[in-house]
Formats: structure tokens, sequence, C-alpha cells
């Protein structure tokens, strides 16, 4: 936030340290935006990296991962049920006035809040999407936990994962903060917020299982 607060410029963009970006990465966002004024983020694809160097995972803005033209409305859907690489959207190029509008307003939660945020920004404008991989990110590090895991795993160990994900802080802040972000806020119009209720309860069905997977036993198991 104090260095969003210290920007001038017209664009800002987040600069992690395990993030490399090819040399013509800024300069082709820029040049989206600038060629789309009814844009406020350009994103480009990006490509998951080992600290060997080695190259794993694509995750590509192509065909029908391509949020060039969706509406904002499509891409809050997208963010709710956590579409891989969308909720990398702020560490695109965003306009920098927009940005500053949005963080205006404190976010007094942790977990999940750079999603919460994409949520908002999705709503109030649209983004622009490259197909190219202009962004490397190095976030395939395993932590003590997943190493565990895997360990016991191995030993022929079964790990029950959490029956009750509506108590889970992440899934409960994303799809109610972010909506009482959205129907507070001063950036997304009016228009937007009347239909914010569509996509959301969407999203909720579409994640049903998440959410209330304890209900699922198998006599209900048949009926919903």
């Amino acid at each position: 936030y104090f260095t969003l607060q210290q920007a001038g410029g017209e664009y800002f963009m987040r600069a992690a340290d395990d993030n490399w970006w090819h040399p013509e990465c800024v300069e082709r966002l820029v040049a989206a935006l600038e060629k789309n004024p009814g844009y406020s983020l350009a994103l480009s694809s990006f490509q998951i990296v080992y600290n060997d160097g080695s190259l794993d995972e694509e995750l590509s803005f192509k065909g029908r991962r391509d949020l060039t033209n969706k509406n904002p409305l499509e891409v809050y859907k997208l963010i709710l049920t956590r579409r891989r690489g969308i909720d990398h959207a702020l560490f695109g190029l965003i306009r920098t006035d927009l940005l500053k509008h949005l963080v205006s307003r404190p976010l007094f939660v942790r977990k999940g809040w750079d999603a919460i945020l994409a949520a908002e920004l999705a709503m109030a404008t649209r983004f622009f999407t490259l197909p190219e991989v202009l962004r490397f990110n190095n976030n395939k590090l395993e932590s003590p936990a997943e190493k565990i895991s895997r360990l016991l795993v191995a030993e022929g160990y079964k790990i029950r994962k959490r029956k009750f994900p509506l108590f889970s802080s992440t899934y409960l802040y994303l799809y109610f903060v972010s909506l009482w972000r959205i129907l507070a806020s001063r950036v997304v119009p009016l228009r937007r917020k009347l239909l914010v209720f569509l996509p959301w309860f969407s999203a909720l069905w579409a994640k049903r299982r998440k959410f209330f997977g304890f209900l699922y036993t198998r006599r209900l198991r048949t009926f919903l």
C-alpha cells in the first residue's frame, strides 16, 4: 500500500522477488492498454519455474482461457471458482489511479486478500490478456507440510482432507468478503453491482461440494 501511494506514473505493476520477466514484458503490456483504453489491467501468460531453472506448467491465456473477450461478470465467476492463473491478476500491469481507489478501502483479512482485490477489480474494469509467456514464476517450492504429507502418502498413510471447507477462512472470505466489497465499492458501476449475484450464486453452486460436502452422504448424492 505504501509503495502504491508513492507511485506517480500512469501504470503500476507488482514485482515479486520470485518472478522473472521477458525483456519486452512491460513494453507489450503498456502497448496493450494504450491501444485499448476500455481495459485497465493487462496480464501475460506465465510459466512455473523450479529453483534449478527447469520449467514446469505453463498457464496461458489462450482459447477459452483468454479473458480479453470475457465480460466482468464472467471473470468474477472464474475468480470465485479459483481458476488457475487468474489469481495472478494483481501481478499484471494496472492503471495506477484505479488501483489507488481500489486499495483506499482497508482490507482486514490476510488469507485470500489478493483474490478478493482481484474480484473487485474484475467487476470494476476489463482484463486484457496476452497469450505469450512473458513472466516466469517460482512458486513451486515444497513447503515442510507438503513434504511431510508426501512422505506419509509414500509410506502408505492416507491423508484426510477437511470435510468442512465452508468454515475455511480462504473460501469464506473470498465468497462473502468479495461480495461485500463489490456492493460497497466506489469503482464498480451500479449496473454491475445489481448483476453481481448472478455469477456469485452460479459460482457457489459450482463449488457446492466444496462448501457443503458434509451434506453429500451416500443417500443424498443421488438427489443433489
